[in-house]
Order: C-alpha cells, then sequence, then structure tokens
C-alpha cells in the first residue's frame, strides 16, 4: 500500500491560513489585514513614507545656534509631568553637557521625583543641585563612574558582589 505524501492529513482543510503566505503589504492597514476581515477600521489606511532629506548650513535665525547646542550636548533628562486634576501632560527635556552635568533638582516642587533624580546620579553621573540626600541608590558606594555612560573598556570591569569577584566577560569561562 502506497500512501499519497502530497494529500493533507486527515481533519485538515484546504485553504487555512497557514497554508498561505501573507498577502499583505508592509504598511498597508493598522494590522496588514486587507479586505472585509479587519474590524478595526483601518483596514483602507496606507502609510505614507516620508522622506527625510537634509538641509544645509545656515538653517536660519536661531536654528543654527539650537543645532550646535543639541551636537555638544550629550545627557538628556526627561520629565514627564501630569496634572490629575486638569488632565494634561506636559514634557519637559532638559540637556546637560558630560563635562559640567547640573541640573536644578525638582524634589522641593514634586517629593516623588527624589528616587528618579538619584537613580540618575547613579547611572549617569547626572548632578541635581538643591537635593536633599543625593547619594547611590543602586551601585556600591565605592563604585568608580557612572556604568551607563558606556565608557568603560570593552570587557568590563570586575565587580565585587558581597565578598564574591565577578570577572569581567572577557576574562570569563566559556561553555561551549
Amino acid at each position: 500500500m502506497t500512501e499519497n505524501v502530497s494529500a493533507p492529513p486527515e481533519g485538515a482543510y484546504v485553504g487555512a491560513p497557514a497554508d498561505y503566505p501573507p498577502s499583505t503589504l508592509a504598511g498597508r492597514g493598522m494590522f496588514g489585514v486587507a479586505g472585509t476581515g479587519d474590524t478595526s477600521g483601518f483596514g483602507g489606511l496606507v502609510r505614507s513614507r516620508s522622506v527625510a532629506l537634509d538641509s544645509p548650513r545656515p538653517f536660519g535665525e536661531y536654528f543654527d545656534e539650537v543645532v550646535d547646542a543639541l551636537e555638544e550636548a550629550y545627557l538628556h533628562v526627561v520629565y514627564q509631568l501630569t496634572s490629575m486634576t486638569y488632565r494634561r501632560r506636559i514634557r519637559l527635556e532638559c540637556a546637560v553637557t558630560a563635562e559640567d552635568p547640573h541640573l536644578p533638582s525638582v524634589t522641593s516642587v514634586y517629593p516623588t521625583a527624589d528616587w528618579q533624580e538619584r537613580e540618575a546620579y547613579d547611572f549617569f553621573g547626572v548632578i541635581f543641585d538643591g537635593h536633599p540626600n543625593l547619594t547611590r541608590i543602586l551601585m556600591p558606594d565605592d563604585w568608580e563612574g557612572f556604568p551607563q555612560r558606556k565608557d568603560y573598556p570593552l570587557g568590563g570591569v570586575p565587580v565585587e558582589y558581597k565578598g564574591a569577584e565577578i570577572p569581567p566577560p572577557d576574562e570569563r569561562r566559556s561553555y561551549q
């Protein structure tokens, strides 16, 4: 007795969605669905692809100064302020250089910013002037540098954790 290998398995029906590759184009419809299957109302939308064009200097007015300041800035601190009473949101972004990372603290106005400012200091080295207790919060107190700046040499640094020495990744044992 010979079996027909090309026949569908018993209980399966031909035309299942897994039998065919997707026929919709990327960027069409919210979920890539075309026709009557889309119940979200986004089936007829087609995203327009914008082309980023490079503008030569001078940009005009104060835009040249803004571009220079953004190229010099290295660290950005972002505050997401929300008013529950008035249902308003404000996003405040401050940029500081790595050589002089000082910003005024907002803990006198927003006391809950205490831990976030301490974490930004601990990982990135941003100094918040006027902060009541600007100390390390997650890294050991004797840690030198700021780990999220990624200014360490490739391979990392050995870490001591409760008396156990953990070597850098390039000196660890290989499990191959």
